[in-house]
């Protein structure tokens, strides 16, 4: 008779839970894992024509990439190669390979998003399934499911969704670097996160040193083995990373187009500065939240509470408390005190020691993850906005995920830790009366739902019930569905795009029809490779979008890119390359954002178009929110030709 071996009690392998249907078993994950999905894909793809192009500067990037591999490498904004993006253009080349098989729409741009978004919900959903198990899984994959900002990211055609999709996958390869202290992995997840930086430059390195430090501490490795792989994983870093921005400075500027955004048309200077350091200090490029040199002063916002508010479209104010701000609270942490007791009971559910078990290697990954976007959004005084906070949806359900499964399991102890999940459900719930209640709206009518459901918790504890428990579990995640609802039934803002249910009341904006000055400028072209060029890219984006023409940003984003001079300006004009400039007038050039230099020559040389020729009754609407019409006027630079 054989050696007979005997297994400890953690050893003994589970079946496999699953349900009976028409003769066939179906495994209660899959089913879980089908839930979360039509969930998720339901919030990201339903009524997704409704948003239109999107953000228009991405789409006339992504229709300017479909005139020529030039373009599509360099990532040019107008089809003649003038301006360049101010993002890498990785994100960029997925939207322009739909839009190369399906045609150039606005479901080609936007569908990507969303199929990126529900892929970070599978993921999710298996990274918690495997630490803790189904119910963990379904947990984690619904909470970013729901998660608000997460569905009103993936419905545009921004970078964010698939920034996230990377950090996502690069947890997931350290996640099995750590278990299986492995190289190859963690030569993976760095190669993923270098991918990352090309979507959107060091945004994507914040979470590097996290993943470093969870491999250091976690991998069953000595010391000299540990620090060979780390610094093998950072030179896999060093050379996915800089291998487009290093192409593209490589390049003769007169070869390339001008990299957006940048003083010195530099890519790597743009990563490090505008991109990165001055995001973090202050001072960065100028975004949506910054009004172009031809708008009119934006009226401040009133003060709340005592306090001054956060410039318009800025996320918060900087400081430790940031994310308690209401307009971040109500769009990622509804689910954030749960998340904290939940950490707290997985942590005690194995001893604590190195090299960390597996189940600690997982939440150490989560918490460093979770804790340096926190840490490096919070303080930023920089360019911030709602939607930069979605990469920590997904850490943030993992911990949701994992933790509620330690605390179900320890609901029956009869120690402190039996009292956790009540504490919990308690906490959380006047956490998000706190959140409903600095809403505005009729969201407000919703707390009765939370208090019933935090009654019913309570009870259901008190007499041992657990599915009155997990009743009151499922009822903290009416009110984050509900907002993630608002952004699947009305169009999100395209360049600030965030959930709010008040415009679940609202009836849709119409879209406005193509404006005459399109057909004016078509009708007068003579043969110049730009149809027309303007100080910024929010003129002309639409140009692009709605024709394919080439139009120039003379300035760049907001119009203060040092590109041309109005020597430079006054050749190009010399040579017909360019014949229409849309300008503000000159007393009305007032803001402090520096304007192209050309646009002092434009003004006295060429002769302004009669308004009624090319305006119509219908003014050009403000690129900021709820601003008011532009103040703008059409030169004919013929003249200057005489």
């Amino acid at each position: 008779m054989g050696r007979r071996r005997w297994l400890s009690r953690r050893e003994i392998p589970e079946p496999v839970p699953s349900i009976q249907q028409a003769g066939r078993v179906v495994p209660v994950g899959v089913l879980c894992l089908a839930a979360v999905v039509v969930i998720a894909a339901a919030l990201r793809l339903w009524g997704l024509d409704q948003s239109g192009y999107g953000n228009l500067y991405y789409a006339a990037v992504v229709r300017s990439m479909l005139t020529g591999w030039h373009n599509f490498f360099y990532g040019s904004f107008d089809p003649a190669g003038f301006l360049g993006v101010n993002k890498p253009p990785v994100a960029l080349w997925i939207q322009a390979g739909f839009a190369r098989l399906c045609g150039f729409t606005g479901l080609s741009l936007l569908v990507p998003q969303a199929l990126m978004g529900v892929a970070s919900v599978v993921i999710v959903f298996h990274l918690a399934r495997k630490a803790a198990g189904t119910a963990a899984g379904f947990v984690a994959g619904l909470a970013l499911a729901v998660t608000p900002i997460s569905v009103a990211v993936d419905r545009t055609n921004l970078l964010e969704s698939c920034l996230t999709l990377v950090l996502v996958l690069g947890a997931w390869a350290v996640v099995r670097a750590v278990e299986g202290s492995g190289i190859k992995r963690l030569l993976l997840a760095a190669a993923v996160i270098g991918i990352g930086f090309n979507v959107k430059m060091m945004a994507a390195w914040v979470v590097a040193p996290a993943f470093a430090l969870a491999y250091w501490l976690g991998a069953a490795l000595g010391r000299r083995k540990r620090l060979l792989h780390l610094a093998a994983a950072a030179g896999v870093l060093a050379v996915t990373s800089l291998a487009w921005p290093l192409a593209v400075d490589l390049t003769p500027a007169q070869q390339r187009p001008w990299v957006g955004d940048s003083e010195d048309n530099s890519a790597l200077s743009l990563a490090f500065g505008p991109n990165g350091i001055q995001r973090l200090l202050g001072g960065g490029p100028p975004g949506p939240s910054r009004a172009p040199a031809w708008a009119p002063p934006v009226p401040p916002p009133k003060p709340r509470g005592g306090r001054p508010p956060a410039p318009p479209g800025i996320a918060g104010r900087p400081g430790p408390l940031r994310l308690a701000e209401p307009e971040l609270a109500n769009q990622l942490t509804w689910l954030l005190p749960l998340a904290v007791f939940g950490l707290l009971a997985a942590c005690f559910r194995e001893r604590l020691q190195l090299p960390l078990s597996r189940l600690h290697q997982f939440l150490l990954v989560c918490c460093a993850w979770l804790g340096t976007y926190a840490a490096v959004l919070s303080v930023s005084s920089g360019i911030v906005h709602a939607y930069h906070f979605a990469v920590l949806a997904p850490p943030l359900a993992l911990l949701t995920g994992v933790g509620l499964a330690a605390l179900w399991t320890d609901l029956r102890r009869s120690d402190w830790r039996g009292f956790l999940l009540p504490a919990a459900i308690l906490t959380t719930a006047l956490w998000q009366l706190r959140v409903l209640w600095q809403s505005e709206g009729w969201p407000r009518r919703l707390w009765p739902i939370l208090v019933a459901s935090t009654v019913l918790g309570l009870a259901g504890w008190i007499g041992r019930r657990r599915v009155a428990t997990g009743a009151a579990l499922l009822g903290l995640l009416v009110l984050p569905t509900t907002w993630a609802l608002s952004a699947a039934l009305r169009p999100v803002h395209p360049g600030l795009p965030s959930a709010d249910p008040r415009r679940l009341g609202a009836p849709p904006r119409p879209r406005p029809g193509p404006p005459p000055l399109l057909a004016f400028l078509q009708k007068h072209r003579q043969g110049e490779t730009h149809l027309v060029a303007a100080p910024d890219i929010h003129l002309v984006a639409p140009i692009i979008v709605e024709t394919g023409e080439a139009a120039m940003a003379l300035g760049g984003f907001m119009g203060s890119d040092p590109i041309l001079s109005a020597e430079q300006f006054a050749a190009l004009v010399a040579n017909r390359r360019v014949r229409f400039v849309l300008a503000p007038p000159a007393a009305y050039s007032i803001r402090p954002i520096r304007e192209p230099e050309a646009l002092p020559w434009v003004r006295k040389q060429c002769l302004p178009v009669e308004s009624s020729l090319w305006r119509g009754a219908t003014p050009l609407p403000s690129p900021l929110p709820g601003g008011p019409p532009r103040l703008i006027q059409l030169y004919d630079c013929h003249a200057a030709l005489q």
